[in-house]
């Protein structure tokens, strides 16, 4: 009895912050944002980070709220998680690779001379990021490219 009263209630949040998503992503950044210059003002954050929060997050949110309203908003989801997870599983692959092969003491590029490890990270990181969007394309098709929110 009392788990279907809390079951009910975490729907009910849920469907109110569907709702007023905005609101609270505001009051989330105001309250980062002051707790970042109180911090830069006892010596515990520096500049650039606070600045380049203060700045940027406005943008994101209101990038994020016209994305929602958009008449492209399945074109824009699919970008996004293509692009997205290029830049993540192609990250983290590129970064095995190049541990393997360039990084690790016993890796077959690390003695090369420069000139040849920089075509060589250059073509990796392109080749990982391709592979990372085609991961995340099968991966969305699957699903339709639905948004989690």
């Amino acid at each position: 009895m009392v788990v279907l009263k809390i079951k009910e209630k975490i729907k009910k949040f849920w469907n109110e912050f569907k709702k007023r998503w905005l609101w609270i992503s505001i009051g989330n950044y105001m309250g980062i944002n002051i707790t970042l210059w109180l911090l830069y003002f006892y010596g515990f954050a520096i500049l650039g980070m606070t600045l380049t929060f203060s700045l940027v997050a406005p943008l994101i949110l209101l990038g994020i709220y016209y994305i929602r309203k958009s008449k492209y908003q399945a074109d824009i989801y699919k970008y996004v998680w293509i692009i997205g997870g290029a830049a993540s599983i192609g990250g983290l692959i590129w970064f095995g690779i190049a541990y393997i092969l360039q990084g690790a003491p016993w890796a077959s590029f690390r003695d090369y001379p420069l000139i040849f490890r920089i075509p060589f990270d250059i073509i990796t990181t392109v080749l990982c990021w391709a592979l990372g969007g085609y991961i995340m394309y099968r991966l969305g098709k699957k699903r339709d490219f639905r948004p989690f929110i």
